[in-house]
């Protein structure tokens, strides 16, 4: 981001490739739809390239990239405040009955199941369970929700036990 920041286009085309799918995936399953997802990752993709020049690399670039896509998530939910009071996930209907059929091997039925808890945490609890999912650490996940740390391992302790007993599995398990 340094060397884009300096005006090296092709090092922002290695940041953009190495993140744009995990990026939209988290936002998919941040509650928005696949159109208000695609919408937010291309404004988060603009604020980057408009916040270019003032990038510091006081955190890392995917840390500093996922807080402004949070940020723009929530100004999304803010939007349609007053139109969708409940933001959830969409999975396509299509692909959940697929996998609900007798002639899915059990792992699918079970990533069904899971994407269908995931969808039902409360907001504050989704997105840090999705953030820790993407391989941040906890004082990572904290910056980017703008919470304290110990918010957000009690979120993501609250998810993960809603996870675990909706899955049938024992919170002593893991």
């Amino acid at each position: 981001m340094l060397r884009y920041g300096e005006g090296d286009v092709s090092a922002f085309e290695v940041l953009y490739q190495r993140n744009k799918d995990r990026l939209f995936r988290f936002l998919l399953h941040s509650g928005c739809g696949a159109t208000s997802a695609e919408d937010i990752a291309q404004d988060t993709w603009s604020a980057v390239i408009g916040a270019a020049s003032r990038y510091r690399h006081d955190a890392g670039f995917r840390t500093w990239l996922y807080t402004i896509a949070r940020r723009k998530i929530v100004d999304d939910w803010r939007r349609r405040k007053g139109t969708d009071t409940q933001a959830r996930v969409e999975i396509d209907e299509s692909e959940v009955e697929d996998t609900r059929s007798a002639g899915r091997p059990l792992a699918q039925l079970q990533l069904a199941r899971l994407l269908e808890l995931v969808e039902a945490l409360p907001l504050e609890q989704r997105e840090v369970f999705l953030l820790k999912e993407e391989g941040f650490s906890l004082k990572e996940i904290a910056g980017i929700t703008e919470t304290g740390l110990e918010t957000a391992k009690s979120r993501l302790r609250y998810a993960r036990d809603c996870l675990r007993e909706g899955m049938g599995v024992s919170s002593h398990a893991g």
